[in-house]
């Protein structure tokens, strides 16, 4: 079977006409500058041992277009243990912002540096950026409608901090964000997450992404209305490798689409312990891998008082090299697992309670 390409790229408006259309006025040109009003770059912004952002917004509507440019950042070694690093553009209490076309790098390596972060701002977009050398790519702190979009974000941290894994897009108190058609990759390690949406976060959509040598996919908690759509998403084969999990701490209605999406090299390509959940038409691709490829239930307090993990959809997928296809555990029950397709899958489905229908 040959892979299919499940990266999709919606229309958008071209970002070329938007920036000139809009006419930035002013010009930022030092670490450190406050940008209150639609500014263009004119070089690159070095932030040498600093403890302060590259640049911060604060104005509705502002347009801060880096022209080419890179914010290069070399966070001071001396931070104290726990405290982040300042992000390349911190965009604060503000609406409608766009970051857009440039660079920003962690020069410095620091453990903790942040590309963007959005706080508290609303509607806010980050677009055509490269952003390189990260913990965080970037971060939304109760910054709900933020699109991030065609941006590439390259994990590369030496040695010493080989350990942690860098968050490409952790989600905070941000509903109705929307990640779509960026460019990931982990780095040497594979142990880089790609989006972390986190509680209060609810009807996010990663579209249309192409996230390559990750240890975790996209993790999502007790999130509501979460849509995983015709992503690519590529990993590792170690037990603990997920390319989706998406859970529900008590046991309560959480749903979810995951659908149309490539998964290649996870130990588990697809884990949901919610209710609800629509698991639909999406290829995985796993090397002789023990799997499953495909978890219902069970990974995420499987002994919740029923009813725990029911009605969800899992369909139309096609598995292919996998010691087992698709496993039912724990409580879940009444889902429907038929119409899948298994190659080279040793045991298609495993169901423990027998309580499910395949």
């Amino acid at each position: 079977m040959l892979r299919r390409s499940r990266v999709s790229r919606p229309p958008l408006a071209s970002l070329g006409v938007l920036l000139l259309a809009l006419s930035p006025a002013a010009q930022a040109q030092r670490c450190g500058d406050v940008i209150t009003q639609s500014t263009v770059l004119r070089q690159d912004v070095i932030c040498p041992s600093t403890l302060q952002p590259g640049l911060t917004v604060r104005g509705d509507g502002v347009v801060l277009d880096l022209g080419g440019h890179t914010i290069s950042m070399a966070p001071d070694s001396a931070i104290a243990a726990g405290v982040h690093a300042p992000p390349g553009v911190l965009v604060e209490g503000s609406a409608s912002v766009l970051v857009a076309n440039g660079q920003i790098v962690n020069r410095g390596k620091f453990l903790g540096f942040q590309g963007i972060r959005f706080q508290a701002s609303e509607r806010g977009t980050a677009s055509a950026l490269t952003i390189r050398g990260f913990e965080n790519g970037v971060v939304l702190v109760d910054s709900p409608a933020t699109t991030i979009i065609e941006n590439t974000f390259e994990v590369d941290w030496p040695i010493q901090f080989l350990s942690a894994s860098p968050y490409v897009l952790p989600v905070s108190g941000s509903p109705a964000t929307r990640i779509v058609a960026n460019r990931v990759d982990g780095g040497v390690t594979g142990g880089a997450r790609f989006v972390d949406v986190l509680d209060l976060s609810g009807d996010v959509v990663v579209e249309g992404n192409d996230a390559r040598r990750l240890g975790l996919g996209i993790l999502a908690p007790n999130v509501r209305g979460l849509q995983v759509l015709r992503n690519r998403l590529s990993g590792c084969s170690e037990i603990g490798c997920v390319g989706v999990f998406i859970y529900s701490s008590a046991g309560s209605a959480v749903g979810g689409v995951i659908e149309g999406n490539l998964f290649e090299g996870f130990s588990t390509a697809i884990s949901v312990a919610s209710q609800h959940a629509i698991v639909r038409g999406n290829e995985m691709y796993g090397a002789g891998v023990a799997g499953p490829a495909i978890a219902i239930g069970g990974m995420i307090n499987p002994f919740a008082s029923p009813p725990a993990f029911e009605r969800s959809l899992i369909t139309g997928n096609v598995v292919v090299d996998y010691a087992l296809g698709l496993r039912f555990h724990g409580l879940a029950r009444s889902n429907d697992g038929r119409g899948n397709t298994w190659i080279r899958v040793a045991v298609p489905v495993e169901d423990y309670g027998r309580w499910n229908r395949w």
